[in-house]
Parts: structure tokens; C-alpha cells; sequence
């Protein structure tokens, strides 16, 4: 995942089960730097990364290239 990702957010510290956010950074201290959408509208904030989950809203591109066999 990488900076500007679309995110789902859960943290159970504050509530936060599948919030909409913009990946903005993860910084050295241990947190994530996320636009989180609240009613429409984005805030910054900054979540342990210890007790966040962030699942990607765009599906992973598949980068193993198939293998074909003759038969």
C-alpha cells in the first residue's frame, strides 16, 4: 500500500469499524497518517499503526504471469 491509497479504517480504540480514508503517510513514530472521512468531510489523523488496520479499496493487480505448459 502506498501513500494516497483509498483505505477502509478499523480501530476498535476509537470506534472506527470500515471508515472511508486517504492513506497519507506512515511515519516513523508508529502511526498512520490518514484523511479520514467523517460526514462527508476529511480530517487528518494520526492512528497507532500497532492497533489500526487498513484494508486497501483497490484490488491488488496481479503480478505473477501465468505459466503455460504444452501438452
Amino acid at each position: 500500500m502506498q501513500s494516497g491509497s483509498v483505505v477502509r479504517v478499523y480501530n476498535e480504540a476509537v470506534g472506527i469499524k470500515g471508515g472511508h480514508g486517504r492513506l497519507i503517510r506512515i511515519n516513523s513514530q508508529g502511526f498512520y497518517e490518514i484523511a479520514l472521512e467523517i460526514q462527508g468531510k476529511f480530517y487528518e489523523s494520526h492512528l497507532p499503526i500497532a492497533s489500526t488496520a487498513l484494508i486497501s479499496m483497490e484490488p491488488e493487480v496481479e503480478s505473477v504471469e501465468k505459466i503455460e505448459i504444452e501438452r
